[in-house]
């Protein structure tokens, strides 16, 4: 709804041109079925490597412009035959979300609802309780102490609602917690978050983690800035103040092993040098950390016998 934008992400806004809205989501359901259809063999590998975010943000004042001035704008929505069927553009956004909420978790593809409202029953795609209990719902609240603004009556109304937390129990134990997350949340001045997890069934209650840093450095990779720049050179010491239980002559060994294996590079980075997994790991940045890392220990381990590596296929 507004105009702003994101990192290599394709922007629409609904209120402008509802058309590029309906072709993002087109191309999302496209990516998702082609990647359904991928023999097990394949699709592991290829989900991981390019994984997929479709983000409706301001959700509620989408709904109202669906339900409103574009409630007689009629789509073709394709069917999984291939044929098409023409329904209205609220209801193909349903369909294409609630296709991507229950089939997309094991292809990588997500979809990401930012809404104003605590009630549940606003997410029209999550068509029933059982539904709802397979994703993930997240409350913020913040009190601004310097600006005097927010409050967090939307996370204890959700605490309180036995539409969003079902078991009793789970409800008693989050209003305990709740004062001291609230604390805690003036006391930083970081926004308080209710979360569900989809895997256990329990509800988690604390402080959102400053991320503009983490933000900034994907922001300044992806608008391609010179490596050198960022002034991180692997050295020996280095590589023993990251990787403590090991070294970087074992690190290499257990790369060429997984080259002469056929593993790919991605997967190696990923796997061996733990970069990219973005899980508090020191070297958690693909690019600046495990693709350097990856040619630095090539270039000062390798005896000649894997210098293709160095050509490897970065892509894959």
């Amino acid at each position: 709804m507004k105009n702003d934008g994101f990192s290599g992400a394709k922007v629409g806004r609904l209120n402008a041109d509802s058309n590029v809205c309906y072709e993002i989501l087109l191309e999302v359901i496209t990516q998702l079925r082609k990647r359904a259809a991928l023999p097990k063999s394949e699709r592991e590998e290829y989900c991981q490597d390019s994984p997929v975010i479709l983000i409706l943000d301001d959700f509620m004042s989408q709904q109202k412009l669906l339900s409103s001035s574009l409630s007689k704008k009629i789509v073709r929505y394709p069917e999984e035959s291939g044929a098409f069927q023409k329904i209205t553009l609220g209801d193909a956004f349903n369909a294409g979300m609630a296709e991507i909420i229950f089939n997309g978790r094991e292809l990588d593809v997500a979809a990401y609802v930012g809404t104003q409202s605590s009630n549940i029953e606003d997410l029209k795609f999550l068509s029933s309780k059982g539904g709802r209990a397979g994703v993930i719902l997240m409350y913020q609240a913040f009190r601004n102490t310097k600006k005097n603004q927010g409050n967090y009556e939307i996370i204890s109304q959700a605490i309180g609602n036995q539409h969003v937390i079902a078991d009793a129990k789970e409800r008693e134990r989050m209003r305990d917690v709740f004062p001291q997350a609230k604390a805690l949340s003036v006391q930083e001045q970081r926004p308080m978050i209710l979360s569900s997890n989809a895997d256990t069934g329990e509800f988690i209650l604390g402080i959102v983690p400053d991320m503009r840093e983490e933000y900034r450095e994907y922001e300044r990779l992806y608008n391609s800035a010179d490596e050198a720049d960022i002034n991180f050179v692997w050295t020996i010491r280095k590589v023993s103040e990251f990787y403590p239980d090991t070294t970087a002559e074992t690190l290499f060994n257990d790369i060429r092993n997984l080259v002469n294996d056929g593993v790919t590079q991605r997967e190696i980075i990923r796997s061996v040098l733990k970069c990219g997994e973005n899980k508090q790991h020191p070297t958690r940045s693909y690019t600046v950390h495990g693709k350097t890392l990856f040619r630095w220990l090539v270039d000062n381990f390798d005896n000649g016998e894997l210098s293709a590596m160095q050509e490897f296929d970065e892509g894959r």
